[in-house]
């Protein structure tokens, strides 16, 4: 039988829950990362949508209103950005689920949704999963820290090397 996924928006008491979670398998994210993302959801500027099954904290996702991107920031394109599920979490749709609670938020404001996913071989999971849900990329190429990689660039390969794709409201 299939858990029961359910989606909260953040509060101020989930702060440390996440960083722990994170922490045990070892990937380091700072409750005041949560507590930046927290103002910024008071300010109207981000969601955070966290995922639990049953009370145990699986994951989050973000709605970023207004985007880094210029491409989508241009044309008001929300960015779905941000999403963690905890690796013992991980192969159950809980990141579809949390990326669908992020487009019926953000599909009641505007008629595209954006995200942006990297390029390196940790990131395979989210490219399939994004192509299987029906992003298309945006067709401008990739970039790095947020600006456009033309012929002869260099950059480094790391996260910060993205590929950006767009899905329209169905």
């Amino acid at each position: 039988m299939k858990q029961k996924i359910k989606i909260r928006k953040l509060t101020v008491n989930d702060f440390q829950l996440i960083e722990s979670a994170f922490k045990a398998q070892g990937w380091n994210k700072p409750a005041e990362q949560y507590q930046g993302y927290f103002k910024q959801q008071l300010n109207n500027e981000r969601i955070v949508f966290l995922a639990f099954i049953e009370e145990m904290f699986c994951g989050y996702v973000t709605v970023k209103w207004v985007s880094d991107y210029s491409s989508f920031r241009e044309r008001e394109i929300p960015e779905i950005s941000d999403l963690n599920v905890l690796k013992k979490q991980q192969k159950q749709g809980i990141g579809k689920f949390l990326i669908k609670a992020a487009e019926k938020t953000i599909f009641t404001k505007s008629n595209l949704a954006g995200l942006g996913v990297g390029l390196l071989p940790n990131y395979g999971a989210a490219q399939k999963l994004y192509s299987k849900l029906g992003y298309k990329p945006d067709g401008l190429g990739i970039t790095y820290q947020n600006r456009r990689c033309e012929y002869h660039s260099q950059v480094e390969v790391n996260d910060d090397l993205i590929l950006w794709m767009i899905k329209a409201k169905e």
